[in-house]
């Protein structure tokens, strides 16, 4: 015997390919999302219970609507068959149905049970997305990020600040940790002893340095007031340094636990830029490695579209150790090969969760040692072949601006400056000599009537 089997947000209805129902499964009030959610594990209640009417009834093949858990747990001991489109083979209405197996009494009720199912659905969905772990890299990466910019902009800030008091410092000390420490001891330069500063830990001849070059600084004088802002923004400062490499700890760890392939790869600050960028890992594992390669280069992306010079090689993926430290016309090469392999790790990180043998590892070092030693290709000016070649591609950049023209059918036809100024010209010349041609003519002819007319009267 061959049923229909709808799953709906109410109970499962039971029904014949001859549009009648046969039997139908209520759950508990009130309890209807919890025990569909049930119907998930093929060891619940409501899944024997399920298997044991089926049985009773001699059913040998079922159809559903689409391929669900349902079609896992039954597929064991039934034959599915999949028809997205059953219902409407059959012009049944689900809404229908469950008023004529008595799920509700009204039709009002089942609207109301039908929206409050719906909004219990979004938020359990909502609640589950939110906890996943690489929306809290996402994160932490983000803010790991603005700290970094903030650091940075703080540290400038202080030192141009407090140079201009003793302006010989930055020039001593290197370290820029160590300068937002001396500054946030509140220090006048003519106060700046051994003493003083031994909290610094330095070395003995770096101390002397400084406190001769405070002895013969030639900055101006300053208040106790300012001292004292420099010094809190100094302390705010190092709080916020100590709080950015905590942060970045955490995201070491979580990347190592969340995607350790890309994190053995890219290293784990990238790989969470890349999965930040990308919107989640699983988001990261269905992308091409083309798309990976170019991540956080949009802006170079659609400006080269849109004026055809050269695409970008790289993105974020320029953070590599490998590539930005590779001569120019290597980095390409090696992007492509990184970018291949975060693709194949992203996948297994995602779908499998398991940390592989070091193979992808291997395989990229050594493509990236044999792009290594190959050799600089030379090109000749003189070399038709490769300006034809790059002119293909876009302009150089001692040749005209390009024009672009767009065909009906969105093909880019590209043609420089000079054609298209020649194609102008010679189309206003094509018009200008029509015109002066059409003036002359005029004017013969306007001669003869004269010359006809003077005729006419000398006669």
């Amino acid at each position: 015997m061959n049923i229909l089997l709808l799953d709906t947000e109410a109970g499962i209805i039971l029904h014949d390919l001859s549009n009648t129902t046969i039997n139908s499964i209520r759950f508990s009030a009130g309890r209807e999302y919890e025990e569909h959610k049930d119907l998930e594990n093929p060891d619940s209640e409501l899944n024997m219970k399920l298997h044991t009417v089926l049985k009773e009834l001699n059913i040998s093949k079922i159809t559903l609507e689409r391929e669900t858990y349902l079609s896992k747990n039954l597929s064991s001991s039934f034959e599915i068959e999949i028809n997205d489109k059953i219902t409407e083979e059959l012009n049944i209405d689900k809404l229908t149905l469950m008023l004529e197996c008595d799920f509700f009494k009204t039709r009002d009720d089942l609207l109301t049970f039908l929206r409050t199912n719906a909004l219990k659905s979004s938020h359990e969905k909502i609640h589950t997305l939110s906890t996943k772990t690489d929306l809290q890299i996402i994160q932490a990466i983000s803010t790991l990020d603005e700290l970094d910019k903030y650091v940075n902009i703080a540290i400038s800030k202080i030192k141009e600040w407090y140079g201009l008091h003793f302006p010989e410092l930055d020039g001593v000390v290197h370290d820029s940790v160590q300068f937002i420490r001396f500054t946030s001891l509140g220090l006048d330069r003519n106060n700046v002893n051994t003493e003083n500063i031994s909290v610094l830990e330095l070395s003995g001849k770096k101390t002397e340095h400084i406190i001769d070059r405070a002895f013969d600084s030639k900055g101006g004088d300053i208040r106790d007031e300012d001292l004292k802002i420099i010094s809190v923004l100094s302390e705010v400062t190092i709080s916020e340094i100590k709080t950015r490499d905590h942060l970045e700890k955490y995201v070491k760890k979580e990347m190592n636990t969340l995607a350790p392939n890309i994190s053995s790869i890219a290293g784990e600050n990238i790989g969470a830029r890349l999965i930040a960028k990308a919107g989640s890992l699983e988001k990261l594992a269905r992308l091409p490695s083309s798309t990976i390669q170019i991540l956080g280069a949009e802006k170079a992306l659609f400006r080269a579209l849109k004026t055809g010079s050269k695409p970008p090689k790289h993105g974020i993926l320029f953070q590599h150790d490998d590539i930005h430290a590779a001569p120019k016309w290597q980095r390409g090469k090696i992007a492509r090969t990184l970018a291949s392999k975060i693709a194949i790790a992203a996948r297994v990180d995602a779908y499998r969760g398991v940390k592989m043998d070091g193979s992808i590892e291997t395989s990229l070092k050594n493509r990236i040692d044999e792009i290594k030693k190959l050799k600089k290709p030379k090109f000749k000016k003189s070399d038709s072949s490769f300006v034809a070649d790059r002119s293909s591609r876009g302009s150089l950049r001692d040749d005209k601006p390009r024009y672009k023209q767009y065909s009906k059918y969105g093909k880019i036809k590209r043609r420089s400056q000079s054609v298209y100024k020649s194609d102008r010209r010679s189309k206003y010349e094509k018009s200008s000599t029509n015109t002066k041609d059409l003036r002359r003519s005029k004017a013969h002819n306007k001669s003869k009537r004269h010359s006809k007319s003077g005729r006419k009267t000398q006669s």
